[in-house]
């Protein structure tokens, strides 16, 4: 199966840069995606003769339908006014089953039907993905953490600190005994396991609410689903371990497949790239084919685009700003809190940047995240429940 993101933006600047990608100069494809009418979608991977098949589909009928192909890159944008999405699909359908992938999507796009699912599980339980986003809580029991490093070391400050986020709100508590922040070193497989197994053990025992595990490797993973845990939290996609799919895979955990570029210790030492949305979308795309075929449903797979995770300070920005395109893959958790792209902006120090995470959660709420990774739980849920009614417009039919 090959990747279809749908292009929500109509900043001219995007746009620009979109076009600017496929290597090709494209000024029509400005004209009709400067249309409110017209669905526009990024496609990867199109090789010489997928690309005649498509243009074989458009030439077949009539209308303004643009195809924009690179043949050098494989990249392609394909814009087409609604009112003419069937009647292209049925041509491309008749031309070639190969084409079905793209048709599909087109499909559902066009007839508002979830291209994805509308909901996901976690442990035993199914969560929507149509209301307020859910909230993780972030409990850190770690010496060198970048925001609460030091604080929750014991594990019964570390258990308290984990009700009182409960008390608040939080849905979910992710637990992780290994600083990611940039410059960290890496901890054993021993000291990590240490830990967070005795906090996990002691938080299920106290509570219902669905406990993650924050690692990338697998031997902790295992541990810690057997203490309890039911969400794998791997901020390398399942990269850096080649166990570990197959471990969620036996537990049948939910895993958060996370965009990463380099490692902790160097990712921000001038990261890079050519097309951001398009090279962070294509790999957790890869990465949640990867865990379906390692045996983890569709519907416990959770994508995150790495907020900070080896991301320029716009990078970020862009990221927030275009977060409905991931939507398509699945259930989105996004983690701004406290990070260093707000402190870079308001100029202020990590214990003061509540004010800029609640302005991205709310940002986030507004533009359809699910879940969101955040330390302040109570400010944020108040941040995140009034963005949400302001979207959806029914403030005056909330219960009191």
């Amino acid at each position: 199966m090959k990747a279809v993101r749908q292009l929500f933006t109509r900043n001219p600047d995007d746009l620009k840069r979109e076009i600017q990608y496929l290597g090709i100069a494209v000024e029509d494809c400005e004209v009709l995606s400067a249309r409110s009418d017209v669905l526009m979608l990024r496609l990867s991977a199109v090789d010489v003769p997928e690309g005649e098949m498509i243009s074989r589909a458009i030439s077949a009928g009539h209308g303004d339908i643009g195809f924009y192909h690179s043949e050098i890159n494989g990249k392609a944008i394909l814009c087409v006014p609604k009112i003419q999405a069937y009647e292209f699909c049925a041509r491309a359908d008749n031309i070639s089953k190969e084409l079905r992938y793209l048709t599909s999507t087109v499909k559902a796009i066009v007839s508002q039907e979830p291209l994805t699912g509308s909901f996901f599980k976690i442990g035993r339980q199914t969560y929507c993905r149509t209301g307020t986003p859910y909230l993780m809580g972030i409990l850190n029991v770690t010496p060198n953490s970048f925001s609460d490093g030091g604080e929750f070391l014991e594990p019964e400050k570390a258990v308290d600190r984990a009700l009182q986020m409960v008390a608040e709100g939080a849905d979910f508590i992710d637990i992780g005994g290994e600083s990611t922040r940039p410059g960290a070193q890496p901890v054993s497989v021993d000291d990590e396991i240490a830990r967070v197994v005795p906090v996990i053990e002691a938080i299920v025992r106290q509570t219902d609410v669905p406990v993650s595990i924050d690692t990338t490797k697998s031997k902790v993973a295992d541990r810690a689903l057997d203490a309890g845990a039911v969400i794998v939290n791997d901020i390398s996609g399942m990269t850096w371990d080649e166990k570990m799919a197959e471990v969620v895979a036996r537990h049948d955990a939910s895993v958060v497949l996370m965009h990463i570029k380099g490692m902790p210790r160097t990712m921000q030492e001038n990261p890079f790239y050519n097309d951001l949305i398009a090279e962070v979308y294509d790999f957790l795309f890869e990465r949640k084919q990867a865990a379906m075929q390692a045996g983890i449903d569709a519907e416990r797979i959770i994508i995150d685009p790495g907020i900070g995770f080896g991301k320029r300070l716009g990078d970020n920005f862009e990221l927030i700003g275009r977060l409905a395109e991931f939507s398509t893959l699945g259930a989105v958790m996004l983690g701004p809190s406290r990070k260093s792209f707000i402190g870079k902006v308001l100029d202020l120090p990590v214990t003061e940047r509540a004010i800029g995470t609640a302005a991205a959660v709310a940002i986030s709420t507004y533009l359809g995240v699910d879940i969101l990774r955040v330390h302040d739980v109570g400010e944020m849920k108040q941040a995140a429940t009034i963005a949400w009614q302001c979207k959806v417009g029914s403030a005056a039919e909330i219960e009191r």
